[in-house]
């Protein structure tokens, strides 16, 4: 028997340009074996690279052939990354991602649909996707395995509604090592000034990561173990 959360693949699909999604009714039961999140930077200086050149789409389907998640046990998340509240856009498995974007344009003219280019949300949206990914009891536990991948210059415009963008930054990181989680990110700015919190931050948590600079089209995939 697999855990299924309960909320649908439709219902996640429609978020991130709408109002901010109530996710404390989300259940999580019975047996899903690894979690694999994407999220994507859609904020004005990356949407063209990732949707409109497909680079976003490409690297999904490396991530889905890399970790074999063809299996009804995994899940994989896809979140946005831009000037919206909420960054969750799919979760369900390679088979529902495949069904639902079976070519590189669906999934462009689904992503550019949900982003709002106009900031760049990136600190405060990748905590909201750690802390999601930790409703799970069984993320919390470490019984699921799960890995986080960011495709962002990480250049961050947005001050946090909820306090100090690097406080949260910072606990989500520290909650999300507890569970053994392990991050990638992937497209970061070779600029010191944009990167140096990130790595800062990510040193400081002892969290395992790896994090690439620039354009690779062969990008080194964290492993889950």
């Amino acid at each position: 028997m697999f855990r299924r959360e309960f909320m649908t693949v439709a219902a996640l699909s429609c978020l991130g340009c709408q109002r901010r999604q109530d996710y404390s009714a989300v259940r999580f039961e019975s047996d899903v074996e690894h979690k694999t999140v994407v999220a994507i930077d859609l904020s004005g200086s990356f949407i063209e690279l990732m949707a409109e050149e497909g680079r976003a789409y490409d690297f999904l389907m490396r991530v889905l052939d890399r970790y074999g998640q063809d299996r009804t046990s995994d899940h994989i998340i896809i979140a946005q990354l831009s000037g919206n509240d909420d960054p969750l856009l799919f979760q369900g498995t390679a088979h529902d991602l495949r069904e639902k974007f079976p070519s590189a344009k669906a999934f462009r003219d689904f992503l550019i649909a949900r982003s709002n280019p106009d900031a760049s949300r990136i600190a405060d949206g990748f905590s909201d996707v750690l802390e999601y990914v930790m409703r799970d009891p069984h993320v919390r536990s470490g019984d699921v395995k799960s890995c986080c991948l960011v495709l962002s210059d990480l250049a961050n415009n947005v001050v946090s509604a909820k306090g100090d963008t690097s406080s949260r930054f910072r606990k989500a990181l520290a909650d999300y090592k507890k569970c053994g989680g392990v991050l990638g990110f992937y497209y970061a700015s070779t600029q010191a000034e944009i990167v140096s919190p990130w790595i800062r931050g990510l040193n400081e948590s002892g969290i395992q990561y790896h994090m690439e600079a620039g354009i690779n089209d062969y990008p080194t995939l964290p492993s889950f173990d």
